[in-house]
């Protein structure tokens, strides 16, 4: 039986999608795992924060800043 990694092609690229909403805390971790487990591969996360409150979104901005604008895309939606 083949491994999950064996069926990866180099030249594929993934589209990882956080949806968040209060996540100020969880988000900086995810987004570490995510890229220390990803290293090797075309990545992106796509962050979609709902409006929160708790600055999920700044935080999002942060890791931005950190990771670079290829690898971290906000997507923030208004609150309804």
């Amino acid at each position: 039986m083949a491994s999950v990694s064996e069926n990866i092609k180099p030249k594929d690229k993934y589209s990882i999608l956080l949806p968040t909403y209060n996540e100020v805390e969880n988000l900086p971790i995810i987004v570490y795992l995510i890229i220390k487990y990803m290293d090797g591969y075309d990545y992106e996360v796509i962050v979609i924060d709902d409006g929160s409150p708790d600055g999920t979104l700044e935080v999002a901005k942060q890791l931005q800043k950190i990771y670079g604008t290829d690898k971290i895309i906000l997507k923030p939606r208004e609150k309804s």
